[in-house]
């Protein structure tokens, strides 16, 4: 009888539920989690494009050096893809930190003047809670192209099947022109083949030419203050609000 009450002792405190002690250990599990990242200089062409070339290696070595120091902050390891990729791992338990701070890398980048006309802008894709890092990664891909898609300029954090975005507070009338005017020119460079610009007629590379850098020149002059404040404060005579009732 005493071997079965034994038994019976044992049976139970087998069946006992996990207390709340097995809770920190689970937690220091999630947060040991590797994070995969993904980080675009969203305008690095246009930037050098408008700088002079005796100090594009100075814009790039001091992008270079900020966005190594935000990731020190997190205690990521970080490479460099190429000139305007990264590609960043770190431990889940600095995501919040990520999160509080609204990726601060997105407005300080842009303080960074040497001679560059244009501000420097980001995007960001951060792949999270998930079982592995393979599928890490996959998420930090579709949240780039989920960045590059609203137009550059944010971060988006995917973590499992929720998708968060960040845009900064002076996401104005000036990130409006240069997703604009970069969109633009891009689809305009892309809807002309090489192929075929070698059976174009001379009036036809000229006319090219000439929209390229009419468009490029157009971009660099509203980034100046006074020119997009202008140009803001004039939007009511383009689009006039219509008095309903």
């Amino acid at each position: 009888e005493e071997n079965k009450e034994e038994k019976k002792e044992e049976n139970k405190e087998e069946k006992k539920e996990p207390t709340g002690l097995d809770l920190p250990e689970k937690k220091e599990n999630e947060e040991q989690k590797l994070v995969a990242g993904l980080l675009y200089i969203d305008n690095y062409d246009e930037v050098m494009e408008n700088t002079e070339e005796v100090r594009h290696s100075l814009v790039e070595a001091l992008v270079d050096r900020r966005i190594n120091m935000y990731l020190s902050t997190i205690d990521a390891i970080g490479k460099k893809l190429e000139k305007d990729k990264y590609f960043f791992v770190f431990r889940q338990q600095y995501l919040p930190q990520l999160r509080e701070t609204k990726f601060a890398i997105l407005d300080e980048v842009k303080s960074i003047n040497v001679g560059n006309e244009i501000p420097v802008t980001l995007s960001i894709g951060v792949g999270a809670g998930t079982d592995s890092f393979a599928q890490a990664y996959e998420q930090a891909r579709t949240a780039i192209g989920l960045a590059l898609g609203r137009g550059g300029d944010q971060a988006v954090v995917k973590y499992g099947d929720k998708t968060t975005f960040f845009v900064i507070k002076s996401f104005t009338g000036i990130s409006f022109l240069q997703i604009l005017f970069s969109q633009l020119l891009y689809h305009i460079t892309l809807s002309f083949d090489i192929r075929e610009m070698v059976h174009a007629s001379c009036r036809q590379v000229i006319l090219l030419a000439i929209i390229t850098r009419f468009l490029g020149k157009l971009y660099a002059l509203l980034q100046k203050p006074i020119i997009l404040h202008l140009f803001l404060t004039r939007q009511s005579y383009l689009f006039p609000k219509r008095n309903h009732g």
